[in-house]
């Protein structure tokens, strides 16, 4: 099985989504092989064969069909939007000659995005999966798995439950606690009993603050990260339960900073809480309040509303 890491912009067009296939497949070697030369064949072949119904006639399948599938990942589903539905109505509509399980990981509101954009209309209820953070026996064992792998000696126990603490169950910081330890470990030569707590977590919450500033990229909330900070306080603080109620809180934020007047700054308050929302900073509990999705990234965002970090337009 060969598994394919996709980013938005894969999916801007059919011939952009199917060289990352490809290209992964050529770097996995000789067990892409099959993958590679099908993807192309099935191509050619989808482009001479006409459909039967809403279906391909099963002669196309026999001769394209190799043995090895593709699992085609996208991280970060819910910023998709209408610059990706050539790629989605590509997998939608008649696929990439050989067979593919789409796997789009995001936030809450994934399911809702995708389905608003032109391309997966027809995507099952039951192919949608609701998951939480996870729990700290989840957490110990995924991080003593690696540790027994990697052969390490010392109380894996112990430097286990110090990474799962670093993550709050959200698999992006379990990941950041993961490789902090693992690079404590090549400086000990593989010892847990010389690593230095201090530095796995010191490095843990670089690899997190580097992941929010990835993930706020390109967007106004990166541009001007003090308002950002300013807002997303003010929330956790009033727990606002409508979007029109969001929206007065940015507002009179705007207003408080004097926004409403800047020369370069164009949003709306509207505009700016739906992009709160759609980066994954809040959403809605179970009671209707928003607050923020999550834990950690108050912490990094209260710091730079204490001014601990660079202010607005400013890398």
């Amino acid at each position: 099985m060969l598994f394919v890491d996709a980013e938005k912009e894969h999916l801007a067009s059919e011939e952009v989504l199917v060289e990352r296939v490809r290209q992964t497949a050529v770097g996995a070697g000789p067990a892409g092989d099959e993958i590679a030369s099908s993807l192309q064949r099935g191509i050619r072949q989808r482009r001479l064969v006409q459909p039967v119904g809403n279906a391909w006639g099963d002669a196309f399948v026999d001769k394209v069909v190799p043995k090895t599938k593709v699992v085609l990942h996208m991280d970060e589903a819910h910023l998709i939007g209408q610059t990706e539905q050539p790629g989605l109505l590509c997998l939608h509509a008649y696929g990439l000659g050989v067979p593919v399980v789409c796997l789009f990981t995001g936030l809450g509101h994934t399911a809702d995005r995708i389905g608003g954009v032109a391309g997966l209309t027809r995507l099952a209820s039951n192919a949608v999966v609701n998951l939480g953070a996870m729990s700290e026996d989840e957490c110990l064992e995924s991080t003593s798995m690696m540790l027994d792998e990697l052969g390490v000696g010392g109380d894996k126990t112990a430097a286990a439950r110090m990474v799962g603490a670093l993550s709050n169950g959200w698999p992006q910081h379990l990941h950041c606690g993961q490789m902090a330890l693992c690079r404590e470990l090549l400086r000990t030569d593989g010892e847990l009993g010389s690593v230095n707590d201090a530095a796995v977590r010191s490095e843990s919450d670089r690899c997190s603050s580097a992941y929010y500033s990835r993930q706020f990229s390109g967007s106004v909330l990166a541009e001007w990260r003090d308002l950002t900070a300013g807002v997303v306080v003010r929330v956790q603080e009033e727990r606002p339960r409508t979007l029109p109620t969001l929206t007065k809180l940015c507002r009179n934020e705007f207003e408080r900073r004097r926004l409403d007047k800047h020369p370069d700054f164009a949003m709306t308050p509207k505009e700016f809480a739906a992009t709160l929302v759609e980066r994954g900073v809040l959403s809605l509990t179970s009671n209707r309040q928003y607050h923020v999705a999550i834990p950690s990234i108050e912490r990094w965002l209260r710091g730079r509303a204490r001014g601990t970090e660079p202010r607005d337009r400013s890398e």
